[in-house]
């Protein structure tokens, strides 16, 4: 009877936690470098809030506000923030600093923009933790069955095999034969 064991359920279990923390680690890193390059090319300027923006849904609720600024090249831009999780502080009428790319002046962001580096290593050091403890019980288990003697199964249980078509076997085989034949050879 074979027995059964919870490791390998849990090492699974471990496994898809791991990949679904390096995959949320990679998709934050993604987002990082975004906001980055949105910052480099970006052009900081004061904005008057007109009105505040509340948004909700299942992710939970997001904020922001509608504000007009005016570009270094005197275009007026009436524009709203892109969402963020936390309400943004400032009254309508107040001045607020956003950042906006010049090739998009409509998408403001509110500054500060993006998201921590931490938001991004937190998932991935966990994702490593938990692969790194399946690889490390893989190695182990590989190990410990390369180090175990093996034996051959025996497909037979009971009573030991009986020689097959040996020389006793067969004298008497050949005997029976003459015998049944009439051929008997006396010494």
């Amino acid at each position: 009877m074979k027995t059964f064991s919870i490791i390998p359920i849990i090492m699974g279990i471990f496994l898809v936690i791991g990949c679904l923390g390096l995959r949320e680690s990679y998709q934050n890193y993604q987002d990082y470098q975004a906001v980055e390059a949105f910052k480099a090319r970006a052009i900081s300027t004061r904005a008057e809030i007109m009105s505040h923006i509340s948004c909700y849904s299942r992710q939970g609720a997001s904020y922001g506000f509608s504000v007009e600024f005016t570009t270094p090249d005197g275009e007026l831009i009436y524009a709203k923030t892109l969402r963020q999780p936390t309400e943004p502080q400032g009254e309508t009428g107040d001045l607020t600093e956003i950042l906006y790319d010049p090739q998009h002046p409509d998408e403001p962001r509110l500054a500060p923009v993006g998201i921590p580096f931490k938001k991004t290593l937190v998932p991935g050091a966990v994702g490593v933790g938990f692969v790194g403890m399946v690889f490390i019980y893989a190695m182990a288990a590989l190990i410990r069955a390369a180090r175990t003697p093996r034996k051959a199964p025996s497909r037979y249980t009971g009573k030991p095999a009986q020689p097959f078509n040996t020389s006793s076997s067969r004298d008497k085989l050949v005997a029976r034969y003459q015998k049944s034949h009439g051929r008997l050879n006396k010494p």
